[in-house]
């Protein structure tokens, strides 16, 4: 089976702000959080809001002194004024085209229009608009309605904004003729008619099409009607669970589009379950093959190798020998904490990799155990090796239990950081901090003597960037479950594009580091090879930059292919 994932689907911008501001909200205020309404369609999305203390205001609850956010579908002037005469404390999530809609209608209402809306009239965004007409407005979702409308000198059109286009030209064309003064306002979403155009020259090439949202969600199932439309098999699932694989099966080409309140994780929870049918149909070697690169990426075994390779590669930038016993411990280390880790942050593994998740769910508690044993071994081999080295890799035993634990006590209500985790952006800064002194200092200890502390800082420079990169890369990738799962990670803080540049600033730093350091004898002339290992990183960053890799195996195969690549260059240039 062959599966294409359509590019715009998953959440909209006007949804990605609602939850942005909703999410921001929550974190700020210590009582509970209201909606006016369902923030937006997707049952799974709401009921994870309601974990996190965000309700949805009841009819003829009393909003006096509760903070409310008016949802993305935007709410009647009546209905806003209403709730600030009881005192509720307003924060508006409305959406930036929905608004914009509002706006014009008033505008027309008071130039002497009468206000037609083309649209679904118990859509919660057709509400809404409705009562800025102020009276003025009829609402239409046919051809068939338009003819018993009463007479009208001044018509201005407006649609609901996830109207499909094809339909909005229709009704307005035979508004048109049934009122010749009338102006037409272009109120489709951009995003909804590039997301429905996709679709549709997906649907002709595909043999069947599965879209992902809520059965409530209007532009939802307008996705389903396209693909439809053109004979397409199609199938509507809220989650994963609904795909039956005897059906899915027996399609070789399959797409994937999800509406604009689905989330990014239960469009990746589909696409894992159709690969899962896939890898059943597959027989002999290839599925043997698939199964066992599967069981090392998600068991962090690729990981651990990765270390030891590029722990290999930092005592030939040290120009001291590659002692079998530190590699050994800085693969048991990392695969150790990297599971343990997995495990313990069963939340974030739930948004961000839902087929590890299924992994651990299957292998958990063998990976629990064969974790402890490494943990153990890795810091019984480093005190072998020396009381530093012991004690270095004990310490970084416990950080790395410690960041998830509630170091300040609950009492301590004015500090909101009660975790090392909680601090924004720490994750990345820690995990780089380890890798760099269990792979880079751990080897230097033993030959203290022998090395310059100039090509040390270098080789610590050098491994800290490098999976910096790779964890803030990753962080691009979990930005929504990252959001949900109340992580402050750097694309959280400086948004996505921006986060992107960060990173390849830090490409051209390193760059500048290795190429100067080996230019004026800081390093020796390993650093100009190592250029490679930098050059990979933009490699990989321009393939997820043009989605050719973003999740799965194959992203963590390509990504973490730098370690490998890094310990391959040291090996070659001894030989040279």
């Amino acid at each position: 089976m062959k599966i294409f994932v359509a590019k715009k689907a998953g959440f909209c911008m006007g949804v990605k702000m609602a939850l942005d501001m909703v999410l921001a909200t929550a974190k700020e205020e210590r009582g509970p959080i209201y909606v006016y309404g369902s923030l937006i369609h997707n049952p799974q999305v709401i009921q994870l809001l309601e974990k996190r203390g965000i309700k949805v205001l009841a009819e003829g609850e009393d909003p006096s002194g509760k903070v409310v956010i008016i949802r993305t579908h935007g709410i009647s002037p009546a209905v806003r004024q209403g709730l600030k005469d009881r005192k509720a404390i307003l924060s508006d999530a409305t959406c930036p085209l929905v608004a914009k809609v509002q706006s014009a209608i008033r505008k027309r209402v008071r130039s002497g229009y009468n206000i037609i809306i083309v649209g679904n009239k118990d859509h919660a965004e057709i509400k809404g608009l409705i009562g800025f007409a102020e009276g003025k407005g009829m609402v239409v979702n046919s051809i068939e309605e338009v003819e018993p409308l009463p007479h009208m000198e001044n018509v201005c059109v407006v649609g609901q904004t996830t109207l499909n286009r094809e339909k909005y030209r229709l009704i307005t064309e035979t508004i048109i003729k049934r009122f010749p003064n009338t102006i037409v306002e272009d109120t489709i979403c951009e995003a909804t008619d590039l997301r429905q155009s996709e679709l549709l020259e997906l649907s002709k090439m595909v043999d069947a099409v599965v879209v992902v949202g809520g059965r409530n969600s209007a532009n939802t199932r307008h996705l389903g009607q396209i693909s439809e439309s053109v004979g397409t098999p199609t199938f509507m699932v809220e989650t994963e669970k609904e795909i039956d694989p005897e059906i899915l099966g027996r399609f070789e080409l399959v797409g994937v589009t999800a509406g604009a309140s689905t989330p990014n994780w239960m469009i990746n929870r589909v696409i894992e379950r159709l690969k899962e049918i896939d890898r059943r149909k597959q027989k002999g070697w290839k599925r043997f093959g698939v199964s066992l690169l599967d069981f090392l990426v998600k068991g962090n075994i690729y990981i651990a190798v990765g270390a030891a390779f590029i722990t290999y590669a930092a005592s030939v930038m040290l120009a001291i020998p590659a002692k079998s016993e530190t590699i050994i411990i800085s693969a048991l280390y990392f695969f150790s904490v990297y599971n343990l880790n997995h495990l313990a942050d069963r939340e974030a593994a739930e948004f961000n990799e839902p087929e590890r998740a299924i992994f651990y769910e299957r292998f958990g508690h063998i990976l629990l155990g064969a974790s402890y044993l490494s943990i153990i071994s890795a810091i019984i081999l480093a005190f072998m090796e020396g009381v530093w080295q012991g004690g270095i890799i004990l310490a970084a035993a416990i950080l790395g239990r410690l960041y998830s634990v509630n170091i300040i006590p609950a009492s301590w209500e004015k500090i909101r950081a009660r975790r090392l985790k909680d601090i924004p952006a720490s994750k990345d800064l820690f995990v780089a901090l380890a890798w760099a002194t269990v792979a880079g200092l751990l080897p230097a200890i033993k030959n203290w003597g022998d090395i310059s502390l100039p090509s040390l800082y270098v080789t610590l420079i050098f491994i800290f960037i490098l999976i910096y990169i790779r964890t803030v890369l990753f962080d691009i990738r979990d930005i929504e479950g990252d959001h949900f799962a109340g992580i402050d990670t750097i694309p959280i803080l400086i948004g996505k594009e921006y986060t992107k540049l960060f990173l390849l600033t830090l490409t051209s730093i390193l760059t500048a580091i290795l190429y100067t350091s080996s230019r004026v004898g800081m390093l020796s002339p390993i650093g100009y090879y190592m250029l490679l290992p930098v050059g990979y990183t933009l490699f990989y960053l321009y393939l997820y930059h043009r989605r050719i890799i973003s999740h799965g195996i194959a992203a963590e195969l390509v990504i973490d292919g730098t370690l490998i690549l890094s310990g391959l260059i040291g090996m070659v240039y001894l030989f040279i």
